[in-house]
């Protein structure tokens, strides 16, 4: 669980830093972020080929962007540390908001056909399998079956 907290922590810095570009093309932050080595070498062909594809294929910071960020980095910090508390009611609430956002970025995705979008989709869904492998481990561990439900 401490690589979710150190996720989530990067999470929220990524969106807290992000707020200071809304609306602003991506490829305008990549280049203030590597300016000098781009400018320095041109020789580097992945920071080159990187710019230039941002450049064709503008994609703006929007608040949905930094609000997804800065949401969930919270919301995986907290869930965490509960998780290592060892609560229980920590993981299907985990799985349960995950899925439930996962259907509104494919919603988002369906209408704004965005690229980032379905890489965060993924990264959602992996997140998601691995609370899941997680909570039937630590079902398991505890002697609970981990296909019946939890006795309230």
């Amino acid at each position: 669980m401490f690589w979710r907290i150190a996720y989530g922590l990067f999470r929220v810095i990524t969106g807290l830093i992000l707020l200071k570009f809304i609306h602003r093309p991506f490829s305008e932050v990549f280049q203030s972020l590597t300016r000098l080595e781009i400018t320095a070498e041109q020789a580097n062909a992945i920071l080159f080929n990187i710019n230039s594809f941002l450049e064709t294929h503008p994609v703006h910071v929007t608040y949905f962007v930094t609000g997804y960020l800065i949401f969930w980095g919270t919301l995986d910090i907290i869930l965490s540390i509960k998780l290592l508390m060892h609560k229980m009611w920590a993981f299907p609430l985990s799985m349960y908001l995950i899925s439930i956002f996962i259907f509104y970025e494919l919603f988002r995705l369906f209408h704004t056909h965005s690229v980032i979008l379905f890489f965060v989709i993924i990264t959602d869904i992996l997140v998601l399998w691995l609370i899941k492998k997680e909570y039937v481990k630590y079902r398991i561990r505890r002697g609970i079956d981990a296909e019946q439900p939890t006795p309230q």
